[in-house]
């Protein structure tokens, strides 16, 4: 999913620059803020934590669980022109509670972060066509990336990344 930030331009959709800018701003670029949930799976903290020991561009923050006014502090923090990804597990396998998808989507709005779901244990599962939490609480087009796996629910080998093509 860190990948994933690599090849948007700006999260956050700032004009284009003048020729005196763009060093500074190749540099803000370059600089990405995860913000993960402090109960999100081990798979997405390892990656986490992996991409922000890999080049120094990346730096990971956590929030505490399901709390929007942490996370909107964080946010909020952030400097301009920053990257930021916020990412989630929907349903939390070891509380089972769901993720605040739908505050996780009002903060979106206002702060213009990339949003990934994991749907691993939703997908299935939740949802009038099984397509996750994020369908379940009517916030599926509003997520930036959805990620998957197909050994729970479908039984199978395998997983998924979806996402639109501006974001891919």
């Amino acid at each position: 999913v860190v990948a994933v930030l690599a090849s948007v331009s700006s999260a956050r959709g700032a004009p284009a620059a003048e020729p005196g800018q763009q060093q500074q701003q190749q540099q803000q670029q370059q600089q990405v803020v995860v913000l993960s949930d402090e109960l999100n799976h081990a798979s997405i903290i390892d990656g986490a934590r992996l991409a922000a020991r890999a080049g120094g561009q990346v730096s990971l923050q956590v929030y505490r669980h399901n709390d929007m006014g942490h996370l909107e502090s964080l946010l909020a923090a952030v400097p301009s022109g920053t990257r930021c990804l916020v990412i989630t597990d929907s349903l939390f396998s070891m509380d089972g509670d769901f993720a605040d998808l739908r505050g996780l989507v009002a903060l979106k709005r206002r702060y213009g972060f990339l949003l990934a779901v994991d749907e691993a244990h939703a997908t299935l599962v939740c949802g009038a066509n099984g397509g996750g939490a994020a369908e379940l609480m009517g916030v599926g087009p509003d997520v930036d990336v959805h990620i998957g796996t197909l050994s729970k629910a479908v039984g199978a080998q395998g997983g998924f990344v979806a996402c639109s093509s501006q974001v891919r």
